[in-house]
C-alpha cells in the first residue's frame, strides 16, 4: 500500500475535524472500522514494565517502546505508546500542562493523538483540553545547551527545571518562551519560592510547534452530564498533513488545561485526571508538568516546570516510513524467585521494514550482570525456534543475588533494539524480621509502614505465597488481595498456628473469593478458621450510594487492644475517622462488613453508605463491624481490615492516619495521648497497634544475639539513593535517639526516639527532613545517641 492510500485511509477513518473523537459509542464505531487504523485504543496492551532495584539508577538502551496494532499484515500504519501500564490517577488544573516525550524509532509521519482521561472535572464547568505537537530538537528537552540530557537524578521534589517569563518579572510563569512576547527562559539562579536551583544549561523545553499547523486550537472537551466518559480520546491531525519525524528525534505532546471556560483551579471540584503509569526508571524521564496556579504550588514548592517520575499514558497514530529496528514484542516473566535453579526463557521478536527492504532478525543476546550495573555483562546467544520466538536457559544463581537483565536484537541490516533493563533477586529471608506481603502492587510501600523498623517485601509480581517463603516467618502482613492469582490461602492454613500472626488489610480480599454472596463456607478456610470471619455483608457504602469513590465513615472502639488509642485520639481531638481511598491511593471504595465468630474482637465499625453533602454519615444508622482480630485455640493470632489501611484519614483536621510517620508527628503534638510498648509512638495507625497486639501477646519472636557492646556499624548502601539503613548494636534495654544533621551542623531529620530491646537494630532514612521535603545530595552525618554514649556515621546521598 502506498503512502498516499495510507494517508486517505488515516482521513477516513478519524473525524475530520480538530475536535477529539470521544470514548463510548462513537469510540466503538471507529474501532469497528477495518481501514487503516483498526486497533487505536490502547486498553488491552501488554506492555513490558521497566524495573529498578537496589537504589541503582537503570540506564536503558533505546527509550522507545512500539505497540503495533496493524494485526493482519504488519503494515506501516500503527499506534505508538510507551507501553507502560496505567496505575495512577494524576491530576491537574487550569492554567497546568502535561508534556510526554517519545523518540521515534523510524521515519514516521504522526496523524493523530491519544489522550486517555482517568476523570472529567465534577464542578459545573465543561473546559478543555488543548493538545499540541511540538518538535523540541536539539533546543528542547530533553536536552541542555551543552548538548547533554538531564541527569536521571533531576525528577519530582528535585525536577524543577524553571519556566520562561516577561524580561521585568520572575515572579510571572508560562511554559515557553513563545507564550508572550520578548519572554525570557529563567534568568535566575534561585526560585521565588525558597533557596531552589535550577539545573544548569538550562534551556526552554517544548521546541517548536508542528501541530497543528493553523490558528484553531485542537481540543478535547468535557462532554458533559451526570457521568462524562472517559477513557481515550483521539486527537486527528490528518487534515493538516501530520507531522513528519526522523529516526531518533523527539516528540513531545502537550496538553494544556485551558482557563477559558474552566471553573476556580483552586477548588478540588475543578480537578481532571489523566490515566499515567509510573515511568521513572524510563531515561530520559518522559513525563513533565507545568505547574501554573497555585503560586510556588509545584511538586518541590516551585511554579513551572518539573520533571516527573510518570508517563501520561498517551498515544501515537503515525505512519511508519523508514526501516524499523526489531521489535521485541512479549519476554518471558523473571520475577524476583527463592529458587537457585535455571530459568527458561523465551521472547518473541519480530521485523518490518516500512521502506521496503530486507527483513530478518540477525542475532538475540540475552544479557544479565550479577548484583550490580558495574559488573561483568554476560552475554547469551538466544536459540532461534524459527516461529517468531528466540528462546535461552538463564543460569540460577545463590541466594540474595541480584540479576540485571536486558534482552538485544539485531536485524539484518544492523538495527539493533534492546528492551528495558529489568531486575530480579533470589530473595533472602531474613531471620526475625515480619514479612509484607504487597498484593496490590501498592507503589512505595514502605510509605504505609512504620519507617523505624524493617521488613522483608514479598511483592505481588513475585506471585502468591508459598510453603518455602512462609516458613522464614512468624508475623506476615498481607496488603490489599486484589489478585486472584496470588489467592496464598492453602500455604498459609499450612504455615499458621501456635506464634504465627497473621494481618490483612484488603480492601477487595473477600469478594476475590467469596464474591458478594457474603457467606463464609463451613470447614477449614482461611476467612473462617485464620481470620475468624463467619459472615460478610459486601460493600454496604456503595448499596445505597452507588458510588464507588466516595468517603465512608469509620469508628474506632473505645478502650480496644488495636482501636483504642485512635479513637481517644478522634475523641480529644473533635475528629471523625474517614475512609478515602480514592483521595489517598486513587483507589476505590468497596467496603464490606464482617461478623466475626465466637471469641474474636471487634477493634472498628462504619457506617453504611457514605458521606452526604454536608460530610456527614447518617447518625441513626447502626454501625457494622469493618476491623476484627483474635487468638485462635491452636495459639495463631490473627487481624483482618476490610479496607487498605493507607486510606483512613481524618476531618476535618485533616491527618493521614493511615501514614505511620503521623504517629510520630501526633506524638510530638499530642504528649497526652500515648501507647507505652515498644514503639515510641501513638499507634493511632491500626496496622501498627495490630502488630503491637501481636507481640505484646505473644512476644515478637524476633530476638537475636545480644551483643557485649554499644556499636554502630555503619550505613548501606553508601552512597545511597533514595534510602538508606543505619544500624547498630547495643547489649542492654535503653533509650536511643537518631538524628540526621547537614554539613553546617543543623538538625534536619529524627529518625528514632524510644526505648529498644538489646541486640541488632536497623533504621531507615529516605532522604526527608522533618518538614517532608527531600534533602539535596551531598554529604549528611547521623549520630546515634544513649545515656552517655554518642556515635556517629557519614553518609552520602546522590541523586
Amino acid at each position: 500500500m502506498n503512502k498516499k492510500i495510507i494517508a486517505f485511509g488515516l482521513s477516513f477513518i478519524l473525524v475530520l475535524s480538530l475536535h477529539a473523537i470521544q470514548p463510548g459509542a462513537d469510540n466503538a464505531v471507529r474501532q469497528a472500522g477495518k481501514k487503516a487504523l483498526p486497533h487505536l485504543n490502547i486498553t488491552a496492551q501488554a506492555g513490558i514494565t521497566a524495573y529498578s532495584a537496589d537504589n541503582e539508577a537503570i540506564p536503558l538502551g533505546e527509550p522507545v517502546r512500539r505497540i503495533f496494532r496493524n494485526n493482519n499484515s504488519r503494515g506501516t500504519v500503527d499506534t505508538l505508546d510507551w507501553g507502560i501500564g496505567g496505575t495512577v490517577n494524576f491530576g491537574f488544573f487550569p492554567g497546568d500542562v502535561m508534556m510526554e516525550v517519545y523518540k521515534a524509532p523510524t521515519d514516521l509521519i504522526m496523524y493523530g493523538v491519544g489522550v486517555d482521561v482517568f476523570g472529567w472535572n465534577t464542578d459545573e464547568f465543561t473546559p478543555s483540553l488543548k493538545v499540541e505537537v511540538w518538535r523540541p530538537g536539539t533546543g528542547g528537552y530533553p536536552y541542555l545547551t551543552d548538548g547533554t540530557t538531564y541527569p536521571s537524578s533531576v525528577m519530582d521534589g528535585g525536577g524543577w527545571v524553571g519556566y520562561a517569563h516577561t524580561a521585568d518579572n520572575d515572579t510571572t510563569h508560562y511554559p515557553d518562551t513563545s507564550y508572550v512576547s520578548d519572554n525570557l527562559w529563567n534568568g535566575f539562579t534561585y526560585g521565588v519560592c525558597d533557596s531552589d536551583t535550577v539545573v544548569a544549561n538550562n534551556q526552554p523545553l517544548m521546541g517548536t510547534k508542528v501541530l497543528p499547523s493553523g490558528f484553531i486550537d485542537a481540543v478535547i472537551t468535557n462532554p458533559g452530564g451526570t457521568d462524562p466518559a472517559t477513557g481515550l480520546y483521539w486527537i486527528d491531525f490528518t487534515q493538516d498533513g501530520g507531522a513528519t519525524f526522523a529516526t531518533g528525534e523527539y516528540i513531545a505532546v502537550v496538553v494544556t488545561y485551558l482557563e477559558t471556560g474552566a471553573g476556580d483551579p483552586l477548588v478540588d471540584a475543578s480537578r481532571i485526571g489523566l490515566l499515567s503509569g509510573v515511568a521513572g526508571a524510563i531515561y530520559p524521564h518522559v513525563g513533565l508538568k507545568f505547574y501554573n496556579i497555585p503560586d510556588c504550588g509545584g511538586t518541590g514548592g516551585e511554579s513551572g516546570w518539573y520533571i516527573r517520575q510518570y508517563n501520561w499514558r498517551f498515544a501515537y497514530a503515525v505512519e511508519l516510513t523508514g526501516d524499523m529496528p526489531p521489535t521485541i514484542d512479549v519476554m518471558s516473566a523473571l520475577p524476583t524467585t527463592l529458587s537457585t535453579a535455571d530459568r527458561a526463557f523465551e521472547a518473541e521478536i519480530s521485523d518490518t521494514n516500512p521502506s521496503g527492504g530486507t527483513i530478518g532478525i540477525a542475532t538475540a543476546t540475552f544479557s544479565y550482570q550479577l548484583d550490580s550495573l558495574t559488573a561483568t555483562v554476560n552475554d547469551i546467544t538466544m536459540t532461534d525456534n524459527s516461529d517468531g520466538t528466540f528462546s535461552c536457559t538463564v543460569p540460577g544463581q545463590a541466594i540474595g543475588t541480584g540479576v540485571y537483565w536486558s534482552v538485544t536484537a539485531v536485524d539484518v541490516n544492523g538495527n539493533s533494539t534492546s528492551s528495558f533493563t529489568a531486575f530480579y533477586s533470589i530473595f533472602e529471608p531474613t531471620a526475625g524480621l515480619p514479612l509484607v506481603f504487597n498484593n496490590q502492587a501498592l507503589s512505595g510501600i514502605e510509605d504505609y509502614l512504620d519507617w523505624t523498623a524493617s521488613y522483608d517485601v514479598w511483592e505481588s509480581a513475585f506471585g502468591g505465597l508459598s510453603d518455602e517463603l512462609l516458613v522464614h516467618y512468624d508475623l506476615v502482613i498481607e496488603m490489599g488481595g486484589k489478585g486472584p492469582d496470588n489467592n496464598s490461602d492453602d500455604a498459609i492454613i499450612a504455615w499458621w498456628g501456635g506464634g504465627k500472626t497473621y494481618i490483612v488489610s484488603a480492601d477487595e480480599w473477600l469478594y476475590i473469593r467469596y464474591g458478594s454472596t457474603g457467606v463464609v463456607p463451613a470447614g477449614t478456610n482461611v476467612a473462617r478458621s485464620v481470620l475468624g470471619i463467619d459472615s460478610f455483608e459486601g460493600d454496604i457504602n456503595y448499596s445505597g450510594s452507588g458510588d464507588d469513590a466516595a468517603i465512608s465513615r469509620l469508628t474506632a472502639v473505645t478502650g480496644d487492644a488495636i482501636g483504642g488509642a485512635l479513637a481517644t485520639f478522634l475523641s480529644d481531638s473533635s475528629l471523625y475517622l474517614n475512609y478515602d481511598p480514592s483521595y489517598e491511593t486513587g483507589g476505590t471504595n468497596w467496603l464490606d462488613s464482617v461478623d466475626p465468630v465466637d471469641g474474636y474482637t471487634v477493634a472498628l465499625k462504619a457506617y453504611p453508605g457514605v458521606l452526604d453533602s454536608a460530610d456527614q454519615a447518617n447518625p441513626d444508622t447502626t454501625t457494622f463491624p469493618v476491623a476484627i482480630y483474635g487468638q485462635a485455640g491452636n495459639g495463631g493470632k490473627s487481624v483482618f481490615m476490610s479496607f487498605d489501611v493507607e486510606a483512613l484519614n481524618t476531618a476535618p483536621d485533616y491527618f493521614w492516619v493511615g501514614a505511620p510517620y503521623y504517629n510520630n508527628w501526633l506524638d510530638a503534638n499530642y504528649p497526652g495521648i500515648y501507647v507505652s510498648g515498644p514503639l515510641p509512638t501513638v499507634l493511632v495507625n491500626p496496622l501498627l497497634a495490630s502488630i503491637a497486639w501481636a507481640e505484646g501477646v505473644v512476644g515478637t519472636g524476633n530476638e537475636v544475639s545480644i551483643p557485649s557492646r554499644f556499636e554502630l556499624k555503619g550505613n548501606y548502601p553508601n552512597p545511597f539513593n533514595p534510602t538508606t539503613s543505619i544500624v547498630y548494636v547495643i547489649d542492654t534495654k535503653a533509650d536511643i535517639s537518631i538524628t540526621v544533621y547537614n554539613m553546617l551542623g543543623q538538625q534536619i531529620a529524627n529518625l528514632f526516639n524510644g526505648n529498644v530491646t538489646p541486640g541488632s537494630h536497623e533504621v531507615k532514612w529516605n532522604g526527608i527532613d522533618n518538614s517532608g521535603h527531600a534533602v539535596a545530595s551531598g554529604v549528611y552525618f547521623y549520630r546515634v545517641e544513649t545515656v552517655g554514649q554518642t556515635l556517629t556515621g557519614k553518609m552520602m546521598l546522590l541523586k
